[in-house]
Order: C-alpha cells, then structure tokens, then sequence
C-alpha cells in the first residue's frame, strides 16, 4: 500500500500473515490436519491421545515445526496411510507466505478451548461427582431453581445461563454438553461458587480442584498479563492437569483439556488470548441467526445473508461515528447544580459546587453501561498494601460539559472468600464519599454487587479476571 508521506516518497506499508485463530476444526481444515479425532490431534505439537493425562506442562511437548510439518506433507503425499502416524494428510495453501508457515502458528481460541470446552467439560464431571455423592447431594431440579432465583448482575442478564439441566444429562457418561452457549458457559462457571457453594464443604477436593480451573480463567482472560502472572498460570495449569489425573483415573479428557497447556508458550509470544479470541467475530453471526428467522428466501438464503451483513457493514463504515468508541451516550437525566445532588465528597473536584451538572440514570462509554449501583475498581490489588482491591459503589452518575463523573461510595474489601471465589466487601457506617472522573478509574470492566443463598449472605464482588 502506497502512502503519501510529505517527507518519504514511495513509502509503502507491506502487511503478512501474522497468526491464524480459529476453532479446532476449522484451524484443522486450514492447515491440513486430520480431523480432532485422529491419535495425533493437536495442531500444535505431537502429543497422542494417550500422553493427554501424562503430559501437564509446555516443556515435555515435542512441537510442530516447519521441519517435521514439511515431512509429515511429504510422507503422506506418499503414502497416505501414514497421515494417522503424523496427524497431517495435506499441505497448507496458507504455507505461500514469505513469512508464514502453519507449523509454527503458536496461537489458540481461548472461547472453543475454554467457554466450549474445558468449562462444559468440568461443569459436568464436577455435578456428576456432586450428584453421585451421598452428603453433598445437588439434584438438576435444585441447580435450575437457584439459576432461576439467583439476582446476576445487570452485566450478565444477557448471558444468564438457561436453567436447562436434567438429571439424566448430568449421570450420562461421556456427555459433557451444558446446552449453553459460551457467553453463558463463562457466566455460569464464575456464579457458580455462589449458586452451590453454601451446599458444598470446604475440604471437599473435588471443589478444590473445580476452583482451580478458576484461578486459571481469572489470569487467562485478563486484559493485561504480566510476565509473572504467566509463570503462575504455568504452575496452576500443571496442577490441575496433576490433580485430574488423580481425582479422575478412569476419565478420558478431550482435546481442549490438552490444548490447555500450551497457552503460557502462546501469551508469551501473541500475549493475553482475550486479544485474539473468536468471541467477538461468534457474536456477529447473532445478526444471521435473526435474519433467519425472518427470511424468506428458500433457494438462496447465503445469498440473502451476505448481501444484508455487507450492508451493515458499509451502514457502519459510513456512520461518522464508526470508530469513535470513546463517544459518550447519556440516559434520563435531571439538570442542576452539584450541591444539589451531592452532599460531601473527598478530594479535589474540577466542578464547583454552583456547576451545572446532568445526574443520569446511566451513561455508556468505550461499550460499557455504568449505572446507579453499579461497582468499579478503585485501586487494583498491586498498589494496595494488604493485597486486595478497592471498590467504589456508584451513587450519582454525573456528566459535567460532556465528561463523566462518578459520585462513589467506598467500599471495604474484607477479603478473598476462596471458596466463593469472590471478594467479600461491605460499606462502613459513616459512609466516605468520593468523587471520580472517568479517566482516574482502574481500567476494568463496572461491577455489581452479589449475594449467595446463605441465610446472612455478606456482598460479594466476583470480576471476570484478575484484578
């Protein structure tokens, strides 16, 4: 691409390919792989399906490279039989690139391996293992009335999961389908100490080692890893894997169990998979899904779906305001001055006490809705001195010539309830006010306060990663 620079005449910008993300049998398709069922299932090393449970970290895998990937091609151009010995029947049209090569593509979809898989996958051994257990006995009726009367967050109301459980799906031996999709998958695994955990015992191991594959969730699907943070994701996931081997002798894991261990060598090289994933490219097919139920073409309807999302898409390339995400949109709102909502804050403010100030009902900037109620990061765990994050609860939500503040109430975090996975905070007596522009927040997603099915249930707050 030719660019008109005043100071470099022909400078052109040249683009490659720099990794290929995709699900597992569309990334197989790709690069020529044998199907997920084959001995050697794994696109990125050569592990067979009976190392699964043997192999629990990075450094005992034998990868894929663009050597033994060219060798594999030609040995089953050959003699096709002995795909099943490398796992690869075809070479990769892709492999053209100068500087690509599909035996070296290090990269993953955190959503299939994870919300689609590891998630459904221990959801339902772990009820399996509760359902057949004679002191912590959960039936699907049980688990269906707490989904039902649990209060989500006003974040997860669109991703609640479906009270869609029975108790023969649960026994069922080799089905690991939750019939959610993986918005919900995500959104169950992380409400699920607090839909259950009152039933459950603290030394329960099995529950022990169901809460590690939240701690490995809670560093994997954060915005930003730190190189530390991906030496501990090591060590959780080599436990785990450890741990399963041991709680679950005569269980076969899926593919996605292994693909697991691969993703510290992945966010080392490409960094945090929520970056990269297929959640957000999954969530466009929803406007297909509406178009077809509502379409009537019968011969064609490809035809039909592509021409409608072409045009949604050059609708939204020629909004002006296409790629501003930071445009800030405000609901019902009152006018007045500040004192006339707020009563005291602390710190220094830029709006004078006489400003006239909008105080809406919610406000959505860069995709996300605050609201009344609602709960941010104050100071994250790093730059506290006991470890733990601080909360504000949002009082007013103020917008003062086109910026938004927040009026807060600080919360007290108590502490890390591990068996909750959540952190338990509460509001002090004499509350302690503050007033926050948009910009001096954490950059984290807003909150909500939670509660659990205990009869004295204390708030919780459960972010969906590490904070």
């Amino acid at each position: 691409m030719l660019l008109g620079i005043p100071d470099f005449t022909n400078f052109r910008i040249r683009g490659t390919i720099a990794g290929v993300c995709a699900d597992t049998k569309g990334a197989h398709e790709i690069g020529g792989f044998l199907g997920p069922s084959a001995n050697r299932f794994c696109r990125l090393c050569l592990i067979t399906r009976e190392e699964i449970k043997q192999k629990s970290c990075f450094d005992q895998l034998e990868m894929r490279t663009r050597e033994n990937y060219d060798e594999a091609v030609e040995a089953s151009a050959s003699n096709p039989e002995k795909a099943s010995d490398t796992g690869i029947r075809s070479c990769c049209v892709l492999n053209c690139s100068k500087y690509f090569h599909f035996g070296e593509n290090l990269i993953l979809d955190a959503m299939h391996d994870f919300l689609e898989g590891v998630v459904p996958f221990m959801i339902k051994l772990f009820l399996r293992q509760l359902y057949s257990c004679g002191t912590t006995k959960i039936s699907a009726a049980e688990l269906n009335r707490r989904i039902v009367l649990f209060h989500f967050s006003f974040y997860d109301l669109s991703n609640k999961p479906s009270p869609k459980f029975t108790d023969a799906g649960i026994r069922k031996e080799g089905d690991y389908l939750t019939k959610q999709r993986a918005s919900q998958n995500w959104c169950l695994i992380r409400m699920f100490p607090l839909l259950v955990g009152d039933l459950i015992k603290e030394d329960n191991e099995y529950y022990i080692h169901f809460l590690q594959l939240l701690d490995i969730l809670d560093i994997l699907f954060s915005p930003k890893i730190a190189l530390e943070q991906i030496v501990v994701l090591e060590d959780l996931i080599r436990q785990f894997v450890e741990r399963f081997r041991e709680l679950y002798p005569s269980v076969q894991p899926i593919n996605k169990f292994h693909h697991m261990v691969n993703y510290p060598e992945v966010i080392r090289m490409h960094g945090p998979p929520t970056n990269y994933w297929c959640m957000r490219f999954e969530a466009f097919h929803n406007i297909v899904k509406k178009l077809a139920m509502t379409n009537c073409n019968f011969i064609n309807f490809a035809k039909s779906a592509a021409f409608h999302v072409q045009s949604i898409f050059c609708a939204n390339l020629l909004n002006p305001d296409c790629f501003e995400s930071d445009k800030l949109v405000v609901g019902p709102a009152e006018s007045g001055t500040l004192k006339g909502f707020v009563n005291y804050c602390r710190g220094s403010s830029p709006i004078p006490d006489d400003g006239l100030v909008s105080n809406a009902k919610w406000i959505k900037f860069y995709g996300w809705e605050y609201r009344r109620h609602s709960v941010v990061l104050l100071t994250p765990s790093s730059d506290t001195k006991d470890g733990l994050p601080e909360f504000g609860k949002i009082s007013n939500v103020l917008v003062h010539h086109g910026n938004p503040f927040f009026d807060l109430t600080i919360m007290i975090t108590d502490n890390f309830n591990s068996h909750f996975h959540s952190f338990e905070v509460w509001s002090p007596e004499t509350e302690v006010k503050v007033k926050k522009g948009f910009n001096e927040l954490v950059e984290c997603e807003p909150l909500w306060l939670l509660e659990n099915f205990s009869k004295d249930s204390p708030s919780f707050v459960c972010p969906r990663h590490f904070v």
